[in-house]
């Protein structure tokens, strides 16, 4: 700690050449209800180093302490009772032995100095005084002076810090995420912040809020934007990555919008090989469940899943996923632009088009619809029990005999589909078909079900019924050793094999449409032939 007689260094300080001075900072102080004014009725003195300084700007200076007179006036204003002082007007030759003399004489001050920078700032020291002699000297923002306007300008501190905060926001709502934890309600979640039961019954009073609020999950996000009263200004509940609820206040209530964010498009591909089954490959693949039930929905008129797939058959595909935030959202998988199935050594291609008019369906490369007028199977998952054969033992009679159909073994109830559109020419019992229903079909075409246990509900002869529309359930009536279903395929009145026959394809693209299919689907097909081949990884 360094002791200097403090207006014996002032003197000292004014000596110099006030110019030479640096641009000062002034930290401002609140000393308790006063607040204290820097300005000087001498222009050098109230300028400090030139006549053009401002301070902040907007008013001119008024008579009070210099920074000398400050620091004489220091332990008044620290005092329970002040004494009101003149300003203290310094000689211009402020180097006098008279000066020196008095400053000698004067009560000194100890004044800690840091470092020698602190003691070359005569403002500096001044405030230093004035804090020693406050009680509970009071931080503040330093006021820059500016050297661009009318040198009468005055300097006002800033007011206290809590209006401060207000200027700058600190009591605007604050936003608060919460992850939904295991066991929470919206009512315990309004409990941990303390937002008032009248908020919750406010948001809750809309029926669809009250519903949804029901239903959140763990893991889900919420944001709530509460003010320094603990009032609920704004609500956000994202219910998945694209989705969320936007909650705000209006007056007495609360005002709410479903907002749908747009999703990122990206095209992908991957390709796997059937070891056990589809589903067990396509995971391997890195594909979503929901690709299983497009693949098999794009090709079940060329293929059965159930019975066709075989170890070493191959797939590829050609996608699109939507993804938000590098992630691809919940059943964003699809659609499928392309795919190609090699099943038993036979290459099955099928190209998504979608026309001038919007309308979309899948095609071979050559324009033909994929979607056939006949399903290949009647029942979605079943063990084919017995083929069609022209000499077959049968094994109730053990007689050789044709077997004019397919049987399809599964448990009793199982669903049986209408394999394409049609009529029911015929629906009751049949000798040794037991419960039967014959569909009279477009160009010649009927199909027979036998054995049922039971008809679906509408199911009459006259009655319409459309491709993959349920018609009966397995059972075993008639001659049967158990539950199966008999399936027969007729052409004008010609029993087919049901599994081998080329079936007729449905609407196939218009001619003044193909020149634009090609130029959709080349470049797809194109890509797909890269993905396809041997050489390439099982995903990408």
């Amino acid at each position: 700690m360094l002791t200097i007689p403090f207006l014996a260094l002032a003197a000292v300080f004014l000596q110099e050449d006030p110019s030479a001075l640096p641009s000062p900072t002034i930290d401002s102080i609140d000393v308790g209800p006063s607040v204290v004014r820097l300005a000087h009725d001498d222009p050098e003195i109230a300028g400090l180093t030139d006549p053009h300084w401002t301070a902040g700007g907007d008013r001119p200076l008024k008579s009070a302490a210099d920074p000398i007179s400050m620091a004489i006036k220091a332990p008044d204003i620290a005092s329970d009772n002040p004494v009101e002082s003149s300003p203290v007007e310094p000689s211009k030759n402020s180097g006098s032995p008279a000066l020196r003399e008095s400053a000698e004489s004067s009560v000194s001050r100890e004044i800690e100095v840091e470092d020698e920078e602190s003691v070359g700032n005569p403002i500096s020291m001044a405030i230093k005084a004035l804090g020693i002699a406050s009680d509970n000297p009071v931080e503040s923002s330093p006021v820059e002076f500016s050297k661009n306007s009318d040198p009468s300008a005055s300097l006002e501190l800033p007011e206290s810090s809590a209006s401060r905060e207000i200027e700058s926001g600190d009591h605007l709502p604050q936003a608060h995420e919460v992850t939904i934890r295991e066991g929470d309600s919206l009512f315990l979640i309004f409990k941990r912040f303390g937002i008032s039961d009248k908020d919750l019954a406010l948001i809750t009073e809309h029926d669809s809020l009250k519903k949804r609020f029901k239903r959140i999950r763990p893991g889900q996000n919420i944001i709530l934007h509460i003010d320094d009263e603990s009032r609920l200004q704004r609500m956000v509940y994202r219910t998945d990555p694209i989705h969320f609820l936007d909650i705000k206040r209006k007056g007495d209530g609360f005002d709410f919008e479903e907002v749908e964010e747009t999703p990122d498009i990206v095209r992908a591909s991957a390709s796997g090989r059937i070891q056990s089954s589809f589903d067990a490959a396509r995971l391997r693949a890195g594909l979503p469940p929901g690709a299983t039930d497009q693949v098999e929905d794009i090709l079940k008129w060329d293929m059965d899943f159930s019975r066709d797939l075989r170890p070493g058959d191959t797939f590829s595909l050609i996608y699109e996923k939507k993804m938000k935030d590098g992630k691809m959202i919940r059943g964003g998988f699809g659609p499928i632009l392309a795919v190609e199935f090699i099943n038993r050594g036979k290459a099955i291609r099928a190209v998504r088009y979608v026309d001038p008019q919007g309308f979309s369906g899948y095609f071979t490369p050559d324009g033909s619809g994929m979607q056939k007028a006949f399903l290949r199977s009647p029942v979605a998952t079943a063990r084919i029990s017995s083929r069609f054969s022209h000499a077959r033992r049968h094994p109730i009679l053990h007689t050789i005999r044709p077997h004019k159909g397919v049987d399809y073994a599964a448990p009793r109830g199982t669903r049986v589909m209408a394999v394409g559109d049609g009529n029911v020419q015929f629906v009751g019992n049949k000798g040794n078909y037991g419960k039967t229903i014959i569909l009279k079909h477009h160009s010649g075409y009927s199909t027979l079900y036998a054995h049922l246990s039971r008809y679906a509900k509408g199911i009459h002869a006259g009655a319409r019924v459309s491709q993959g529309q349920p018609i009966g359930f397995i059972g075993s009536t008639g001659l049967s050793t158990g539950p199966h279903l008999h399936y027969e395929f007729r052409i004008n009145g010609v029993h087919q094999d049901p599994l081998t026959i080329r079936l007729p394809s449905d609407a196939p693209v218009p001619k003044k449409y193909r020149k634009d299919f090609r130029a959709k689907t080349g470049a797809i097909l194109t890509q797909l032939d890269i993905v396809s081949r041997p050489s390439v990884a099982s995903s990408n």
